[in-house]
């Protein structure tokens, strides 16, 4: 690998290129890039004042203080380990001993204070030089893996990781001056983080939701050129609003599951420039993208390769990567731990093929994957063909124990209970050591990612097989 050149500080470059354009558009107002740089650099010299530790927790809300105070923890070259607001406080605080027994955590009440603090004068910030808030290439933010039975990984993301990450998107999918992308995921996963690195690169706008509003009213009402989903927020605006997509609309990028074709399709037939993606934690957000003018044939695919991105597929299928965008280790127990190769490749642990045009297809998870009878099943191949059915809005597979086959697959099906409806179509496409057991959805079953339903699934299974309960039909 090339030497990568240092992450210039997006902030300061923004401010200086586009002062008086919007960088953060809220409810009732926005923030120019200058008065964004002037309120992150007292804010970070507000930082230092409270705290010299090295490594800083913050639950983070999509509020424009939140913002503030994000850039300005790095800005004072700290890391930022982001908490999630939805787990518990007792979860939240074996994160952060995760991290670090010592570090300090900004909850609602300091964290808004923070962000609020008087911006700096103009005339202080061009003599801040030797200021904390000229610290930024020494920062970077903690991002946790999405939860599995064997729980989130603390992902360390370098400020160079971040940059390159935005940079490189922007060559797929375009992000001009003035544009405006619509903060639709939070900001503590790697995805709604990226968002923001990505408007300070192109002069465009954060766009921050108001709860009590859906996407596609959000959309129109803030004239978002942007946004970025997950296949269930696109489902819920199909299903809400009119008939055609708002004519500004540049792109739509949906990734974070698998995502059902047909989706896909009927959101590009109702004007919707939908595109797809694929990227982890660990690569600071996106490796791959398809742009929103792709054909819509491609919409199976993820996309080519971004720049200062490198991938390659392991003899056995798995995807590898490396480059500028790869994440330093994991955090555990105050230690880097580096799960890389000896030539600096990270195992996804996603198994996938290139096909002959450089499109990435994904094809399932390696530790999904279960032998029933001897076959090896990967869930994700049965998902794919149940939401490929009239009425099934959502569909996850897990392995449950079997006296015979050692284990069979179990469908939770949401949408519909026409079970033997299902296990005809499901006939048409998959051998018979496929077709699942069919249940219900459980109900009040948190709408997260696909990873962490998985885990709750077998938790809540486990703990039937031990009451004496019944996984069947």
């Amino acid at each position: 690998m090339s030497a990568v050149p240092p992450a210039p500080d997006l902030l300061s470059r923004a401010a200086s290129r586009w002062p008086q354009r919007s960088a953060v558009v809220f409810s009732g107002g926005a923030l120019s890039f200058k008065e964004l740089e002037r309120r992150a650099c007292a804010a970070a010299l507000a930082v230092a004042e409270w705290t010299d530790a090295s490594w800083v927790g913050l639950v983070p809300r999509r509020t424009w203080p939140t913002i503030v105070l994000l850039l300005a923890l790095m800005r004072a070259g700290r890391t930022v380990c982001l908490l999630s607001p939805r787990w518990p406080p007792a979860a939240r605080q074996r994160a952060a001993q995760q991290v670090d027994a010592e570090m300090p955590i900004l909850d609602d009440t300091a964290a808004d204070a923070l962000g609020r603090t008087a911006p700096m004068s103009g005339a202080a910030l061009s003599e801040s030089s030797a200021l904390p808030c000229k610290a930024g290439a020494k920062a970077g933010a903690i991002v946790f893996t999405s939860g599995t039975t064997a729980g989130p990984k603390a992902a360390l993301l370098s400020a160079g990781n971040l940059f390159y990450s935005a940079f490189g998107a922007l060559h797929r999918v375009r992000l001009d001056a003035g544009d405006r992308w619509l903060l639709s995921l939070p900001i503590y996963h790697v995805a709604g983080l990226g968002v923001v690195w990505r408007c300070m690169c192109a002069g465009a706008a954060t766009v921050l939701p108001i709860p009590e509003a859906s996407l596609g009213e959000l959309m129109p009402r803030f004239a978002c050129t942007h946004a970025s989903m997950v296949p269930t927020q696109l489902t819920r605006v199909l299903n809400n609003e009119g008939d055609v997509g708002p004519s500004h609309l540049k792109a739509i990028q949906v990734g974070g599951a698998g995502v059902p074709l047909d989706l896909l399709r009927q959101a590009r037939s109702r004007g919707y420039p939908v595109c797809t993606t694929y990227g982890l934690t660990e690569s600071a957000s996106q490796m791959t993208a398809l742009g929103p003018d792709a054909p819509s044939a491609l919409l199976a695919t993820s996309g080519r390769i971004l720049p200062y991105r490198e991938m390659r597929i392991a003899e056995d299928g798995e995807i590898l990567i490396r480059g500028s965008v790869r994440f330093q280790g994991y955090i555990e127990d105050g230690r880097l731990l580096r799960p890389f190769d000896a030539e600096g490749w990270f195992a996804t642990g996603d198994v996938g093929h290139m096909d002959a045009f450089g499109n990435l297809h994904v094809e399932y998870r390696k530790d999904n994957m279960f032998i029933s009878g001897g076959e090896n099943i990967a869930p994700e191949a049965i998902e794919r063909a149940l939401r490929a059915i009239r009425g099934v809005e959502r569909a996850i597979v897990v392995p449950v124990s079997d006296r015979d086959f050692g284990a069979r697959p179990l469908a939770f099906v949401a949408g519909t209970d026409d079970w033997v409806r299902i296990s005809r179509e499901l006939e048409k496409e998959l051998p018979r050591f496929m077709i699942p057991s069919l249940r219900r959805w459980p109900p009040g079953l948190a709408r997260t990612r696909a990873k962490a339903i998985r885990g709750m699934l077998k938790a809540m299974i486990r703990a039937e097989n031990a009451a004496g309960g019944s996984t069947g039909i």
